[in-house]
């Protein structure tokens, strides 16, 4: 199986401090990114419908949330994209590695650059079983055109039975097999977060969990995250065991 992509920025703010949304600001950085380099990139994303098959989260360093903006101890962060689509990838790191060292405006006057990026390789999962670590939530949402969303979170009746809608959705869009069986998230060390995203509450959970399925699909959601929202920062996570 050809080892998919994971491009990791590091990234470096004017000021120890970001926005309470700054989901909306990763975004920002990635549509100008794709402006800049290949706006038939950002026209195919942004401008129609297409399923986006890549998820990103942001890392920072003991992030003290108060009331208007995140404060950090350092001004270091760091961003990591992820695709099963190599291509896609390869597009991604040239057109983060022409922005290098450009400023990256963010709100009250601060800004962000990058600092180093590296393309690495997801490895391959070989297990049905596998132990994870969100680092950005799993958002499971029930979204019918004309009706208000929902969203279901672990311990929920319909968290496993909307989190398989997802997962074969993503897999249908992005021209990939369907499953062979349901995948199950099983919580271990798993808690319950609202997250502000481009304006709006957000639930979704986070932590510790188990995952069960067949292994094509474990490996197509750990190289391209899983849920709802993922190209807005949710969904990606780690194997731990």
């Amino acid at each position: 199986m050809e080892e998919k992509v994971k491009i990791i920025i590091k990234l470096e703010l004017k000021q120890n401090e970001l926005p309470l949304d700054y989901r909306r600001a990763c975004v920002s950085f990635i549509k100008s990114s794709l402006c800049d380099k290949m706006p038939e990139l950002f026209n195919e994303f942004y401008k129609s419908n297409k399923e986006k098959n890549f998820a990103f989260d942001l890392k920072m360093n003991n992030p003290k949330f108060e009331e208007d903006k995140i404060l950090l101890d350092n001004n270091k962060l760091l961003f990591t994209i992820i695709t099963n689509d190599f291509g896609l990838g390869i597009d991604f790191y040239n057109c983060f590695l022409a922005r290098r060292a450009k400023e990256h405006p963010l709100a009250n006057g601060n800004s962000m650059k990058i600092s180093d990026i590296n393309l690495n390789n997801h490895k391959n999962i070989e297990s049905s079983r596998v132990r994870i670590k969100f680092f950005s939530p799993v958002v499971v949402r029930d979204h019918e055109k004309g009706e208000k969303d929902k969203y279901y979170l672990f311990g929920d009746e319909k968290f496993n039975d909307g989190l398989n809608i997802c997962v074969e959705n993503q897999l249908k869009n992005c021209g990939l097999s369907t499953m062979d069986s349901e995948i199950k998230l099983i919580p271990v060390f798993a808690r319950k977060v609202i997250v502000k995203s481009f304006g709006i509450s957000i639930p979704g959970s986070i932590g510790i969990f188990d995952l069960a399925g067949d292994r094509e699909t474990i490996n197509a959601i750990y190289q391209m995250g899983i849920g709802s929202r993922r190209s807005e920062g949710f969904g990606t996570f780690e194997i731990v065991g």
